[in-house]
């Protein structure tokens, strides 16, 4: 099971007015950046805004990723996270089983047969975290091989995290927030850029979730981005 979120009432002192600005930003559908320099508490700030959220009143489903320079999926990270979280809790894998069992044929279309691959292996004991990360690494694999080689995962990436999200709030019946921390650290940042664009190209076909971006400014990562375009052919 991930961890808890950490206390960090004491050293975010003083950022009430912060934290209760972006409590107020994630009851609406959208994305919201939290962009400071270095050292001045972005990270204390969203792990403690994700306890404010997933403690009552506001019970929301957290998916938390911070990100240290590995690959191009912060989003699917986070996501991952948000699913190992929302499993670990005995009641929703309870729901997650039962509408799996009622729904298999008109669940969600890419991720159908990796769902009930999934929760068999959880109900033999496998570890929740574990068995999520590979389903979704070998989504991601395979992806690679239909695709003879092209490195291009963005589309998977943004189906995937679309339906797994649109897969929680359906048996949750709860809204979602997915925090993407030191997010222009990421090694193939033109991708992910992207992907994000895209969601808020087509925010409508999202379930309601509210993303938060933690980004330090790093001076020419505008022409870091189209740097990658064009390497990739972007």
């Amino acid at each position: 099971m991930p961890d808890l979120f950490p206390d960090r009432r004491d050293i975010t002192f003083g950022r009430t007015p912060d934290l209760s600005h972006l409590l107020n930003r994630a009851r609406y559908k959208g994305m919201t950046a939290v962009v400071a320099r270095a050292q001045l508490g972005k990270t204390w700030l969203l792990q403690q805004l994700a306890r404010d959220l997933s403690e009552e009143p506001h019970r929301y489903l957290i998916g938390y990723f911070e990100t240290h320079g590995e690959g191009s999926d912060a989003l699917l990270r986070a996501v991952s996270d948000l699913y190992t979280r929302w499993l670990s809790d005995a009641s929703y894998l309870q729901q997650a089983r039962m509408v799996w069992r009622q729904q298999q044929d008109g669940l969600l279309g890419r991720f159908t047969v990796s769902l009930g691959g999934m929760l068999d292996k959880i109900g033999f004991g496998a570890p929740i975290a574990k068995v999520v990360d590979e389903t979704l690494q070998g989504l991601v694999a395979a992806n690679q091989s239909l695709r003879s080689g092209n490195l291009d995962l963005k589309p998977l990436q943004y189906d995937q995290a679309r339906e797994l999200v649109t897969l929680v709030t359906q048996i949750s019946a709860r809204p979602v927030v997915l925090m993407l921390d030191s997010w222009e650290k990421s090694s193939v940042l033109a991708m992910q850029a992207d992907t994000l664009n895209a969601i808020l190209r087509h925010f409508d076909d999202w379930p309601q979730v509210h993303i938060f971006l933690g980004v330090r400014p790093e001076a020419g990562a505008d022409q870091r981005i189209e740097d990658q375009r064009g390497g990739l052919g972007l």
